[in-house]
């Protein structure tokens, strides 16, 4: 049997090669792949067969080939597959150095909108912050009672409740996001871990509704509602605060999960999408 520091030598070396981790990205997505389909990587057939035949042969292979004569991984090779697929999670949420000064600011700003660093800094002891993010969506639910709007998910409604129910409303919106996502990211992406994570991470979204709603109040109290115009940017910014929400809860999913970016945007995505048709069953 081989020692684990020889598979680790085996993992690291076919992983630090582009090509071989292009065929084992393939092969591990695929589950079972052809020399057609390995083919169509796009590589010269003799640079191809090298690099298969590194996989293939040694003391650790991690590559194979089935009865059907179809390549696959070996259990190394699905543990390379795993271990390649997490680092790259990993680096998509890294702010890329060699980025120009216009695309550094574009990343900057998408990322404090996504409470990135604050989220980093909450995830570290995430525990510690579960009564707070408690305390916050109670709060919500006060916020959208004095505003005349009801929780709804990610979304508010412009709808009167009692307060208790609003609260629970709020209270309800946060447990629900926490539940979705996780079932979400479980099913799709086999993903299981760091629960507490996104379960605090889960009252970031609910952050945008309420900057919309505490703005409403505002121009409620300085009576400014009458001006031409100040209602139509009132209806305009709870929409844009919806999809901050959205871009916030990618964050909060990517982070707490080491999903890509994309990956964790599909799940808001799908999220939202839920929340939409929700939304008309209750109107």
């Amino acid at each position: 049997m081989p020692k684990k520091n020889e598979k680790d030598s085996s993992i690291f070396e076919a992983i630090s090669h582009d090509a071989r981790r292009k065929i084992i990205r393939l092969i591990g997505e695929k589950e079972t792949a052809t020399y057609k389909d390995l083919a169509k990587l796009g590589m010269e057939p003799g640079t191809l067969y090298f690099h298969l035949n590194l996989l293939m042969t040694g003391p650790n292979p991690l590559i194979k080939k089935d009865e059907k004569k179809k390549y696959v991984l070996t259990p190394l090779g699905k543990l390379a597959y795993k271990l390649l697929m997490e680092t790259e999670d990993k680096i998509t949420w890294i702010t890329p150095g060699g980025a120009s000064k216009t695309n550094k600011w574009i990343i900057m700003i998408g990322e404090i909108l996504g409470f990135k660093q604050i989220l980093q800094l909450v995830y570290r002891a995430p525990n510690t912050y579960i009564f707070n993010a408690a305390i916050f969506s109670v709060l919500y639910g006060i916020v959208s009672y004095y505003s005349n709007r009801i929780p709804f998910i990610l979304m508010v409604i412009p709808y009167r409740l009692p307060l208790i129910q609003t609260i629970a409303l709020a209270v309800s919106s946060w447990i629900i996001i926490f539940l979705a996502s996780e079932s979400l990211t479980r099913g799709i992406y086999k993903k299981s871990e760091n629960k507490n994570k996104l379960l605090v991470g889960a009252i970031f979204p609910l952050i945008p509704p309420m900057i919309s709603m505490v703005i409403n109040i505002l121009v409620k109290i300085f009576n400014i509602q009458k001006i031409p115009g100040i209602s139509l940017i009132t209806s305009m910014l709870v929409i844009l605060c919806e999809l901050w929400a959205l871009w916030t809860l990618t964050y909060v999913i990517g982070l707490a999960k080491d999903l890509k970016f994309t990956k964790a945007a599909l799940i808001a995505l799908i999220m939202g999408y839920i929340n939409l048709i929700l939304l008309q069953f209750f109107k």
